[in-house]
């Protein structure tokens, strides 16, 4: 699954073929949604402000062994290896890093 996060609200010009995850609905809600959307779609793309999608159990590709999580960066989504010196392995905690500022996640 591909994750596409914006550290803000979610802009509806968005392709309509992504499936949206609005952070406003909940923590219960984004949880079930995510997991529903990783049993289902593996191959979805996910639009999301929440930091709970920032897990491996959803964003870990294992082909190219990094997560697909891609933050808005500079106006462009980057995948968030790209956004960091670290050599990002499955076991890392993503949300955490993500909060101590270890992407650069400028707009």
């Amino acid at each position: 699954m591909k994750i596409f996060f914006e550290d803000g609200k979610l802009d509806s010009s968005m392709p309509r073929r992504w499936i949206f995850i609005d952070a406003m609905d909940g923590v219960s809600m984004v949880k079930k949604m995510l997991y529903f959307c990783s049993c289902l779609e593996p191959v979805a793309k996910i639009y999301t402000n929440s930091i709970l999608a920032f897990d491996n159990d959803y964003a870990w590709n294992r082909k190219l062994g990094v997560p697909e999580i891609y933050i808005r960066h500079k106006g462009n989504f980057t995948r968030i290896d790209r956004l960091t010196t670290r050599e990002l392995k499955r076991g890392h905690n993503l949300m955490k890093l993500y909060l101590g500022g270890e992407f650069s996640s400028g707009s």
